[in-house]
């Protein structure tokens, strides 16, 4: 469906974010890994149970039963463990004497959560990371998110000593 005759770019976007818009995108992928078409991956339906049992197996290992005790999965909660770091971040912006407009907060954001994604390339199950604020150690992607939030607060990532909310190193 082409929605550019029918939305204005905020519609789109509120669309592509709900259920069905998100199923459809993903049936269209369905379809193409069926089909031998993706450029990077190919679908093996014959796998299907191994890789869900491999998934399983890890889960058990990790968790065993206690289901409860698996974190959120998904870059924001990764950045949040243990406590809310994303929105204070964004209270602070708004707060600041010089505060940045919606699409400069959107711009930080961006380069927070996508180093913070590039840098998760699996700390394995050993590795931790003590957050010197809360005292709190964090292991796996939890670990590496907060590492990250605190690297890029500290303009770690950024080549410019006046705007170290960017990410250009």
């Amino acid at each position: 469906m082409n929605l550019a005759g029918i939305f204005s770019p905020e519609g789109t976007a509120t669309y592509l974010r709900t259920l069905p818009a998100i199923r459809e995108r993903c049936a269209r992928v369905f379809s193409l890994a069926e089909e031998g078409k993706l450029e990077f991956f190919e679908y093996h339906p014959e796998k299907e149970a191994d890789v869900a049992t491999f998934c399983t197996e890890i889960i058990q290992r990790d968790f065993g039963t206690n289901f409860s005790s698996i974190p959120p999965h998904g870059r924001w909660r990764h950045l949040d463990a243990g406590r809310s770091r994303v929105e204070p971040l964004i209270a602070k912006w708004k707060a600041s004497s010089n505060p940045p407009d919606v699409n400069e907060i959107c711009k930080r954001l961006i380069d927070l959560f996508l180093v913070s994604v590039l840098l998760d390339a699996g700390a394995g199950s050993k590795w931790t990371y003590q957050e010197h604020e809360s005292g709190q150690k964090f292991s796996r992607s939890e670990g590496l998110g907060v590492a990250s939030v605190q690297m890029f607060t500290e303009g770690l990532f950024s080549g410019h000593s006046e705007q170290p909310y960017r990410v250009d190193r």
